[in-house]
């Protein structure tokens, strides 16, 4: 979904990496990749250090998982830990939950990005996380705002079937979202953690269907 006019990329791009490549040369393009594995290395030794929440796997890239430590005493909820990251400057990734095709369910999760700029701040993001974790441990998950919950449960009681909710015009869809604390044109920041908690509770075509129906009163003109 591009909302500009540019459908397609100039030749700005093309031109600008391969200015950065040519500058850089390959120690200089080692150099930064080193700097982002080592960056990467402490973040992960950071939050692995942190109760209540786990590392997802063996990340192998300068991206990786953080999801809740379900057998700890005092759970990190991965989103509840993002805002509070979030509150100390930092944005981290959250992902609802997941499903997949043959019945694995995704944990919910937050990811981290590491660039070449981390490094510089290294020493104060690792204390956001800390302090972040502290601040929330033992919280539950966020819930969907009420009007979104009230839906889930809906759809959980046969009470309303995909038809109704996929079939809405956009204006309805757009007053539901408003209806739901979700206005496009609203003022201030959304609570990411409550969205996806509508992530998770809602069917996934709704969902898309409400995600398609934000985007578009976010760009509509006045």
């Amino acid at each position: 979904m591009n909302p500009t006019l540019l459908g397609s990329k100039s030749a700005a791009g093309l031109a600008s990496a391969w200015a950065v490549a040519t500058t850089l040369g390959p120690q200089g393009y080692a150099g930064l990749v080193a700097g982002v594995r080592d960056s990467t290395d402490a973040l992960i030794e950071a939050a692995r250090a942190i109760g209540g929440q786990r590392v997802v796997g063996e990340p192998v890239g300068p991206v990786f998982a953080v999801a809740a430590d379900a057998d700890a005493d005092d759970v990190v909820d991965p989103h509840r830990w993002a805002s509070a990251v979030r509150d100390r400057g930092f944005t981290l990734q959250m992902q609802p939950s997941l499903t997949q095709p043959d019945g694995t369910v995704l944990a919910s999760t937050t990811h981290v990005t590491v660039t070449g700029v981390t490094a510089s701040i290294l020493d104060e993001l690792i204390g956001a996380f800390g302090s972040a974790a502290d601040i929330v441990r033992g919280e539950p998950p966020a819930a969907p705002p009420p009007a979104l919950a009230e839906l889930a449960a809906a759809f959980d009681r046969g009470e309303v079937a995909l038809t109704d909710v996929l079939g809405l015009p956009s204006e309805s869809a757009g007053a539901a979202l408003v209806a739901a604390g979700l206005d496009p044109r609203g003022e201030g920041d959304l609570d990411m953690a409550t969205v996806l908690a509508a992530v998770e509770a809602l069917p996934r075509p709704v969902t898309a269907k409400l995600l398609v129906e934000f985007l578009a009163g976010l760009i509509a003109p006045d």
